[in-house]
């Protein structure tokens, strides 16, 4: 199974990209952070302390997740889902 990580180099972030590591048949497909985040460019695993040559999480740098995962946005795809059709967030 491949799975993104949205918000990688967090506590959260980190603690998934190590299970991913030490679970058998999942590897890390993407790990995304905040544009203003220092942690862009950086190797996921150096970033969760699993290194980077595991075979499962190899070669994945930290990118910017294009301003996706900000409040703002959430909200703005909240809106937009909404099944009454009013504009509010459910």
């Amino acid at each position: 199974m491949k799975i993104a990580i949205a918000g990688a180099a967090g506590r959260m972030g980190q603690m998934l990209i190590r299970e991913i590591a030490r679970t058998e048949g999942c590897s890390l497909a993407g790990a995304l952070e905040g544009a203003g985040s220092n942690m862009l460019g950086r190797e996921a695993g150096e970033v969760a302390g699993v290194g980077t040559s595991h075979r499962s999480i190899k070669g994945i740098k930290i990118v910017s997740d294009g301003g996706m995962t900000t409040p703002e946005s959430s909200k703005w795809a909240s809106c937009y889902c909404d099944t009454r059709g009013d504009g509010e967030a459910s």
